[in-house]
């Protein structure tokens, strides 16, 4: 393993060519080792780019309101909502049925998220339909839109 090269003085790069040079069973050990390091990243990626197909969707939302809706969107467009719609998507990555609105409402409420007034189902099922994130499947309930 001393051929190893780092090139550059990464703070990390040095850890991870520390952790290479103690690896066991030398040739099969670094493979071993570049296998988890892969699946790491590709797991990273993987929720790079669901985070970004929920800003994407938020922009898209954004983008296509009407134009008398502006100052009530302006007031209403809130991180709340932002992280309410990357909770759901998480939450409904790990079923696999569709799943009734009171209970991503209760998960939401779980995770310390709410929806006030009067209906907040009816708040919870206008953010979801209006998100082309998530796929409604009448009373059944909602998945995400590409499953």
């Amino acid at each position: 393993m001393s051929g190893f090269v780092v090139r550059g003085d990464d703070r990390l790069m040095t850890a991870k060519r520390k952790q290479l040079e103690t690896l066991p069973g030398g040739d099969v050990g670094f493979l071993e080792f570049v296998e988890q390091e892969i699946a790491a990243a590709e797991q990273e990626i993987a929720q790079l780019q669901q985070k970004i197909q929920v800003l994407a969707s938020l922009r898209g939302n954004f983008l296509t309101r009407p134009a008398d809706a502006e100052a009530t969107t302006k007031r209403q467009f809130t991180s709340k909502q932002m992280l309410a719609t990357e909770a759901i998507a998480d939450f409904l990555r790990q079923q696999n049925a569709p799943v009734p609105t009171m209970q991503i409402l209760d998960y939401l409420a779980q995770k310390g998220i709410k929806f006030g007034g009067r209906q907040p189902r009816n708040a919870l099922s206008v953010l979801l339909s209006r998100s082309s994130l998530f796929k409604a499947h009448g009373h059944q309930g909602w998945t995400l839109a590409d499953r």
